[in-house]
């Protein structure tokens, strides 16, 4: 894309344009190909990877902390949103389920009452959201993507700090189970044109 064509589309002047350019450049999702052209990042199995590394890291100590200081009924209501079936041909239903997910892991970072980690955690919940909603468009798995949180709210409200962090591990490497199956079956359904190294693998 260019400038030019970011401008026609969103029928804004070339200040707005470079200033979002700029930011989403900063933040990793816009990559320059020349000086006035540029590409969305791609996704790699080596980003996959890195994420879910990055939460299996920070989302059990949140946990951990945030035992016993939790809001039940704001996790309940996120939980409830995310137990209903939703179609990733729908993109109101599908925005509805990743918001209540975001929502819910932001809010455990919040109690845990550390604001970076909560920052982090949203970035790496924006970063498996299109992780996700990428892989959807050729392969419908939102089914094996859906689970409950029950176990977990439990643990958070009684306090169980430890059992909150076992859980919250349990239920990252399960998900990242699920992506990395679906995404290997995405580079063997899609031909993308892709080199030797499957670390860097592109989507």
């Amino acid at each position: 894309m260019t400038e030019v064509d970011l401008m026609e589309q969103f029928e804004l002047t070339r200040a707005p344009v470079r200033h979002a350019i700029a930011r989403l450049g900063h933040e990793g999702w816009l990559v320059a190909q020349s000086k006035r052209r540029y590409v969305v990042k791609p996704i790699t199995l080596r980003d996959v990877r890195e994420v879910f590394d990055l939460r299996k890291q920070l989302e059990p100590e949140a946990a951990l902390r945030a035992a016993g200081r939790v809001n039940e009924a704001r996790l309940a209501q996120f939980d409830e949103i995310m137990s209903q079936t939703y179609d990733p041909n729908d993109a109101e239903s599908e925005t509805r389920f990743f918001a209540a997910n975001s929502a819910l892991h932001c809010s455990i970072a919040e109690a845990a009452g550390n604001q970076r980690i909560t920052q982090i955690v949203k970035k790496l919940h924006d970063e498996s959201e299109r992780i996700l909603r990428v892989g959807m468009r050729y392969i419908n798995w939102s089914h094996n993507w859906q689970h409950g949180h029950e176990e977990l709210i439990s643990a958070l409200v009684s306090g169980q700090g430890e059992l909150a962090a076992q859980i919250a591990l349990r239920q990252i490497n399960q998900s990242e189970r699920i992506v990395m199956d679906a995404m290997t079956e995405l580079l063997d359904e899609i031909s993308f044109g892709l080199g030797p190294d499957v670390r860097n693998t592109k989507v």
